[in-house]
């Protein structure tokens, strides 16, 4: 038969893609469900299971509508008039899946709608020069040019691509730069020639060739956005990351080309944070993921007489350092966490400490037992914040008993209307945990998380229902339909063959076992001679 490469056969099963762009492999990026999703990726089509998960949702409160809008996937008839009214545009960067929280970040602190520009949130922005302060976002990258379709053509026509970018980059450059700078570093420009680095994105894998035809070179491309800031500015080319004062970054799409620069989270202004990330000596976890549960566990903090935040596996506390950051007034904010490792809350202590943050809250103890927030009364406490223990190295403690305990201590400890916010790679756990407790969902999505967000979690916010009865059916439709879709994860495998679905009726394993390790030829001698030396009932 056929022979097939093997780099071939092993990229779909992989769940990679080729390309001939800048970079040869990547993953899919997690995709959200429809309805009762957060996210702002693009959506799947509904089935008739999502359909009556998404009227199920619709059908709660308004604070429950709004988090299941997310951002439009066909955007960009927005942004086409945004620019044609003259109004000043940005893109939040931020965790694959997350979009849609951001979004709705957006909505609800400032006001402002969003739409999403070749994968990442793009929204009209008329205040601050370096942008707003959004939680949920790593960075916020102000635009000072954004090419489309029609004027990409043009480059494309021209005699000379690259200088034809490099004369656009320029002529944008000139034009706006200027205005989306810091008010110190624009100050600081005024006096003397900035140090700046120039640095290039694709929107998605092979979007430079869609953009500017198959011969196009990612090198020749980045070159010419260099080129055209320096004759627009003047400025240094500086390729010492410490001394960078001004970070151009370029978006090249399919059909759009955005222009912007990175900036600083603000430190004054509208929805500044109590204190800066940059404050924190170590965090533990992804500091725009942390923003995000965050935000969604206290999106009604404002009407708070005075809060009550718990993580009960709180590690460096870097959730309750983000329930901080968003806590406004002089009203105290009670932080409670909980964690069995010494090191953990040295960490926590120490980052608690830098922020000028009260750490009586932070006590070692199992936050799986009850008895470790006795100084917790029953009923009182607005937000549950927790990255459930998941992955090869909190495997033992990743199980249906451990997930009760905690989903039992978040009802016991909230009060009516709390918010439990959880992060987890084990869906089925999830679902197991959740259905028989006082839950209504509120919002779920896909979030990417380590390096290059290629470790999918779902995160998962509920609120405590009044009367105690809950909707678990809901939760289950919502995590569970990826399983249709042929999405799920060997941990969800490994979940459903143990407990969820009954004895061999799980998904069947994929792929052959492993045999076990072998050990080297040098380790068995050693083994040899040191089992003869013992000889029957030695040692």
């Amino acid at each position: 038969g056929r022979r097939w490469p093997a780099a071939a056969l092993l990229l779909p099963a992989a769940g990679l893609r080729r390309s001939k762009g800048p970079r040869a492999l990547t993953r899919r990026p997690p995709r959200c469900r429809p309805g009762a999703s957060v996210a702002g990726l693009e959506p799947l089509r509904p089935t008739a299971v999502e359909a009556a998960a998404s009227q199920a949702v619709a059908s709660g409160s308004a604070a429950t509508e709004a988090l299941a809008s997310s951002p439009a996937a066909d955007g960009l008839d927005a942004i086409r008039r945004w620019r044609g009214e003259g109004a000043r545009l940005a893109l939040a960067i931020t965790n694959k899946g997350l979009d849609g929280a951001v979004g709705r970040e957006l909505q609800q602190r400032y006001g402002q709608e969003s739409a999403l520009l070749g994968g990442r949130l793009c929204f009209p922005w008329d205040g601050a020069p370096d942008g707003p302060v959004l939680h949920g976002a790593s960075r916020v990258v102000p635009l000072f040019g954004l090419a489309f379709e029609e004027e990409l053509r043009e480059l494309r026509a021209g005699p000379d691509l690259y200088e034809g970018l490099a004369g656009y980059v320029e002529q944008a450059a000139s034009a706006a730069l200027l205005s989306v700078l810091a008010p110190d570093v624009l100050e600081a420009s005024r006096e003397r020639p900035l140090r700046f680095v120039a640095r290039s994105r694709v929107s998605g894998l092979g979007a430079e060739k869609e953009a500017f035809g198959e011969d196009a070179d990612w090198t020749q491309l980045k070159t010419a956005v260099r080129n055209g800031v320096q004759r627009a500015t003047g400025w240094e080319l500086e390729l010492r990351s410490a001394r960078v004062e001004v970070t151009v970054i370029v978006f090249f799409g399919r059909d759009h080309v955005a222009l912007g620069v990175e900036s600083q989270e603000p430190t004054a202004g509208p929805g500044v944070a109590r204190f800066p990330w940059s404050q924190v000596p170590r965090a533990g976890m992804h500091k725009a993921l942390a923003g995000a549960m965050a935000m969604l566990a206290m999106e009604d903090s404002d009407a708070w007489d005075s809060g009550v935040v718990v993580d009960p596996t709180c590690g460096m506390g870097t959730l309750l350092l983000a329930a901080a950051r968003l806590w406004t007034g002089n009203r105290p904010l009670r932080l409670i966490g909980r964690d069995q490792q010494a090191m953990q809350l040295q960490r926590c202590q120490a980052n608690f400490a830098a922020c000028g943050l009260d750490d009586g809250g932070i006590w070692p103890g199992n936050g799986r037992d009850p008895q470790a927030f006795h100084d917790v009364s029953d009923g009182t406490v607005d937000a549950f914040i927790c990255d459930l223990p998941c992955g090869a190295q909190h495997k033992a403690s990743a199980d249906t008993v451990s997930y009760a305990d905690f989903l039992g201590i978040a009802a016991q400890l909230l009060r009516p209307g709390g918010r439990c916010v959880l992060l987890s790679t084990r869906r089925t756990l999830l679902v197991k945990a959740v259905a028989p407790g006082p839950w209504r969902l509120v919002a779920t999505c896909r979030v990417g998380r380590g390096e290059g967000n290629m470790r999918e979690s779902q995160l998962l916010a509920l609120e405590r229902t009044p009367d105690g009865e809950g909707q678990g059916d809901e939760v289950e439709r919502a995590l569970f339909q990826h399983l249709q879709d042929g999405d799920d994860s060997a941990e969800d495998r490994e979940d459903l063959s143990r407990a969820g679905r009954g004895r061999g009726r799980g998904p069947p394993p994929r792929g052959r076992r492993r045999r076990p390790k072998r050990p080297w030829p040098r380790e068995r001698e050693r083994l040899r001679r040191r089992q003869g030396s013992l000889g029957p009932g030695g040692g």
